[in-house]
């Protein structure tokens, strides 16, 4: 049966939870490497909320350096200037630090493996997590317009390096199909461990939002689909809806269903969590009337706003069908647009937002 340690905790204490987590699930892993993954989106500071706080990463890179653990942390950001030099963006974030000299750039060392992809055979993923004896992934709770959820399965999806991410994106604009990729990703090497940051959530449009909410959990499981099941549930998302999980679950990849796992402390719904706008858009029916209502709002249309802009381009320089053009600021082609949401993922200003139908919905809703 799968296990699932739920803790109430905060970043004064998570030191000390941590070691709760590995008490719980136990590991030899003196003379052991460790690849330690953490959710590192771009560069946003700890108190944005985007990425895994450095409290996070350091408890847990404290507790395997003193169990005798040879350690590696390291993620591929979604940010397109930092592909060759990640360390950057793990250094506003407070990770690099955190890492305590064990965070190296795992995009320059990569290897070809196999996939179950279709249309793509081989990708090229970091010979970190290939080589390591442990898989430690960290994480955050967060919503995700393109996935709904970003949990354990899609923190694997940064295994890729440099410019595979954006490949897929271009490759798969389904929603579906997309999902399907980043679940043959995360097959690749599951994790050993998740150990989600729950402290502080993102709801809304996430990956990248201002409209954090205070959880105060840490997660923790050798069962990343159980993970994400749990955090579906906190949500208040239907896992059937959910396309990594509904995919999870078909390919018996871990324990979607709640109620066959042994869950350690209190599991509570979200009350009032606000979802991503695409998951009505997604969750429609197979009647005729949904079917038109899901047509109409399909035609997501991004806008940037000049006053929040910075015209750094990241947006610009990250889309993977160039449907950006660039002149004082970024205007976005809503013809070639495919809405992967990759511009509003990295934008560091959130100056990028859903306009069209669906963003006049979402205001009504809300």
């Amino acid at each position: 049966m799968s296990k699932v340690l739920i803790l109430d905790t905060d970043y004064n204490r998570i030191k000390h939870d941590i070691e709760k987590v590995f008490q719980e699930f136990k590991y030899d892993f003196k003379g052991k490497k460790v690849f330690v993954k953490p959710n590192l989106l771009g560069s946003f500071a700890p108190d944005k909320g985007v990425t895994t706080h450095p409290a996070v990463v350091s408890s847990v890179v404290d507790y395997l350096i003193s169990h005798g653990a040879s350690v590696v942390v390291g993620d591929n950001c979604g940010m397109p200037r930092a592909y060759g030099d990640n360390e950057s963006v793990a250094k506003v974030t407070g990770i690099y630090e955190a890492s305590k000299g064990h965070y190296i750039n795992i995009g320059k060392s990569a290897a070809q493996v196999k996939t179950g992809i279709p249309g793509y055979p081989e990708a090229a993923v970091a010979r970190a997590v290939l080589e390591c004896d442990y898989f430690i992934s960290l994480p955050k709770f967060k919503t995700h317009l393109n996935t709904i959820i970003t949990a354990g399965i899609k923190n694997s999806y940064g295994l890729l390096v440099g410019s595979e991410k954006t490949k897929l994106h271009s490759m798969f604009p389904e929603y579906k199909k997309f999902a399907k990729a980043v679940v043959e990703v995360f097959k690749i090497r599951p994790p050993d461990l998740v150990i989600m940051d729950a402290i502080v959530g993102m709801q809304g449009d996430g990956p990248n939002s201002s409209d954090l909410r205070n959880i105060n959990k840490v997660i923790a499981s050798n069962d990343t689909v159980a993970v994400d099941a749990i955090i579906c549930y906190m949500m208040g998302a239907d896992p059937a809806k959910v396309d990594t999980m509904r995919l999870a679950r078909e390919e018996n990849l871990g324990q979607a269903d709640i109620k066959k796992m042994q869950i350690i402390g209190n599991l509570e719904r979200l009350s009032n969590f606000k979802l991503p706008s695409t998951y009505n858009k997604e969750a429609q029916g197979e009647s005729l009337p949904a079917k038109l209502i899901l047509n109409m709002v399909r035609k997501v249309k991004l806008k940037v706003s000049s006053k929040k802009c910075i015209s750094c381009k990241q947006c610009y320089e990250i889309c993977p069908v160039k449907a950006i053009d660039f002149d004082k600021y970024p205007r976005i082609n809503a013809r070639k647009c495919i809405a992967c949401f990759c511009c509003k993922e990295v934008c560091p200003v959130q100056a990028i937002s859903i306009g069209g139908i669906l963003g006049l919905l979402q205001k009504i809703i809300r």
